[in-house]
């Protein structure tokens, strides 16, 4: 406990003062004066108890006064620390001013950056990928504390470099490999502040202060990745910022990968429309050449004749009558042959040119109206919209079945229920344009496309059209495919064999053709009995094959009109050949061919179906492989044995 100046004065005083009286005792004392001094000593020790009790007030004073200098050091204390806490408060909200001001720079710059993003990633989709993504990268070097910048394409499982700036041609980078890789695969982007890469401006090396790796990812897929060096190390704020920019850089990014491959399939498209006039042209010129070698060949008979008959004039006449008669035989003889055969193949040739001529006008007026329409349609669409009309259409080009009226009837029955339950406008016609384009798959991913009627007509005339461009292509395709069958039975005919043998397996080359008749055969049970372990025949490859899709398809044909259609083919294995059956429960081969089913131009098949050549084209293939084939046909039954040896050495 600490004293106070005047209370140290007040206890000398009191000391001073009871030595003094102490004195005074002792010299009254000397005197002998008891009385007095009694008195006088009585007086004393009032005095010291008024004095001990002046000396308590001022202890208990002091006391007092100690804790009120206590009270007001905490008071002053506290209002030091409340000084210091408003000082502190003040510059905190000051901080804040600054950061607010800055957060609202940072926001207008970040949507001026969106904006203009938008118009430069949406106003040249037809650019080539390196100026596009050269605009993109100049945008963001506006914007962004950006030093350096590299631009990669995924393609396939490698991030390929495109363009940059300040940065030079980096090589291939495979998915997972370095930093750049492993942002590409894990699709997280990365922001290093310790990294050593450094870049050169002139000569001068700098190392920033950090780099950032992002991944361009749109519907869960990496398109490609972004480095770029900063000249300061972003806040989070400022990170989630970037990366909210590169997000729809990626979207945009998205956009023009799509519009690129749909400018390059309509390429492809007229490229292939092209291709299809020129092998029209070439096949009218052999047409041509068939019928000047006709007239040639009439020429040469005639000229035979008249020789013929010169040489003969010198022998006897009944000689010369024989001949002359034996002459005009043949001749009338080769002249039906031949007329027949050119009637055929014209008639068949026809029928095929006529669809691919018909299919070429549809594709030729076809492209510019969806062109057209699908670049007036494009800028109405929302991004969701347009990736929507991507996948349907994909899926249209994907589709490869073929249904029947029945079958297209039912979808058509789905997708109008589907459209009313979703309150869509004219749900029985949108209905019957997406089932005529060929659209099967499910509907109800797609609805969102349906639901504004102003754009639901211009949406269901580019299905429609592109479901038209995919049908009349497969038109071409199967025409050409036809016209080529054709060609190989006259050139079968004409030409001597050609091909070189080799082993292969005959058990493969048989399910290889029945998978390309699979769309006939939805409606027939097909049964197959092989020997264990592969069957394999030294034969030409081609040649065999042709013969099995002549009596195959031979057989589909038969049972057209067949309920509980059945095919059967078995194959059996001996020492040194094959025997191959293929039987099927159609109405079986009339009595009046059986005896030359195997002659040319003889066929069960009517208004002028086929050229009658394929089972005499299968019968030469198998006899060139020595081999032999035979039928039995009955109503309900007809088989046909084929043997070929093995020659497997």
């Amino acid at each position: 406990m600490q004293l106070t100046t005047e209370s140290i004065i007040a206890i000398v005083i009191v000391v001073l003062f009871i030595i003094g009286v102490i004195a005074i005792i002792l010299y009254f004392l000397q005197l002998d004066k008891n009385k007095q001094a009694q008195k006088v000593i009585n007086a004393s020790i009032e005095e010291i108890n008024r004095l001990s009790n002046k000396v308590k007030y001022l202890s208990d004073a002091n006391a007092k006064l100690r804790e009120h200098n206590s009270t007001l050091s905490q008071t002053v204390k506290k209002l030091k620390e409340e000084n210091t806490t408003k000082s502190e408060r003040i510059n905190y909200l000051v901080k804040q001013k600054e950061n607010l001001k800055i957060e609202y720079e940072n926001r207008v710059k970040y949507d001026r950056l969106n904006s203009q993003l938008s118009e430069i990633m949406y106003g040249n989709l037809d650019l080539e990928i390196n100026l596009w993504t050269d605009k993109i990268i100049q945008l963001i070097l506006n914007f962004m504390p950006v030093s350096a910048v590299a631009f990669f394409q995924k393609q396939h499982d490698t991030l390929t470099f495109v363009t940059g700036f300040e940065i030079e041609e980096k090589k291939q980078f495979a998915l997972g490999e370095g930093m750049l890789g492993q942002a590409a695969f894990t699709k997280t982007p990365i922001l290093e502040t310790n990294s050593v890469e450094s870049f050169f401006v002139g000569n001068a090396e700098i190392v920033p202060p950090a780099i950032a790796i992002v991944p361009l990812v749109f519907n869960d897929e990496t398109l490609g990745c972004v480095e770029y060096f900063l000249n300061e190390i972003p806040t989070n704020t400022e990170w989630k910022k970037q990366l909210e920019i590169w997000k729809k850089v990626a979207e945009g990014y998205s956009a023009y990968l799509r519009n690129r491959k749909i400018a390059k399939l309509l390429q492809e498209t007229q490229y292939q429309n092209i291709l299809l006039k020129q092998q029209e042209q070439k096949l009218k010129e052999n047409i041509k050449a068939l019928e000047e070698a006709k007239i040639q060949l009439q020429k040469m008979n005639e000229t035979l004749e008249i020789r013929v008959k010169e040489r003969t004039q010198e022998l006897e006449k009944a000689l010369t009558e024989l001949k002359t008669t034996q002459s005009q035989l043949i001749q009338a003889e080769r002249e039906a042959v031949l007329g027949k055969l050119v009637s055929n193949i014209a008639h068949e040739i026809n029928t095929p040119f006529g669809a691919i001529k018909a299919s070429a006008e549809n594709i030729k007026t076809t492209i510019p109206t969806l062109y057209k329409n699908f670049a007036e349609l494009i800028e109405e669409l929302t991004s969701n919209e347009r990736l929507l009309l991507q996948k349907l259409l994909q899926e249209i080009t994907n589709t490869n079945t073929q249904l029947s009226t029945r079958e297209e009837r039912q979808i058509r029955k789905q997708f109008v229920k589907i459209l009313q339950q979703h309150n869509i406008k004219d749900a029985k016609f949108v209905a019957r344009q997406l089932v005529a384009a060929g659209f099967y798959s499910k509907l109800t991913p797609f609805i969102d496309l349906f639901k504004n009627p102003r754009k639901t007509s211009q949406i269901l005339d580019i299905i429609f059209a592109f479901g038209r461009l995919k049908t009349d292509s497969s038109t071409i395709i199967t025409a050409i495919e036809k016209v080529k069958k054709i060609i190989y039975a006259l050139k079968f005919h004409t030409q001597k064999a050609s091909g070189d043998k080799s082993l292969f397996s005959l058990k493969k080359q048989i399910i290889k053709v029945l998978n390309t008749y699979q769309t006939y055969l939805k409606n027939i049970k097909v049964e197959t009995e092989f020997p264990e372990g592969d069957l394999t025949i030294n034969a030409v490859r081609d040649e065999l094959e042709i013969a099995w899709q002549n009596l195959i398809f031979n057989a589909i044909q038969a049972l057209a009109s067949v309920k509980n259609a059945k095919l059967k083919i078995r194959v059996k294995k001996f020492k040194n050949k094959i025997r191959v059956n293929i039987i099927d429960n159609g109405p079986g081969i009339p009595e009046e061919i059986k005896d030359k089913i195997f002659e040319p131009f003889t066929t069960t098949k009517t208004g002028g179906e086929g050229t009658g050549l394929g089972l005499n084209i299968t019968k030469k293939i198998i006899e060139r492989h020595n081999g032999k084939i035979r039928f039995k046909s009955l109503p309900g039954r007809t088989e046909f044995i084929v043997e070929l040896p093995t020659n497997e050495n």
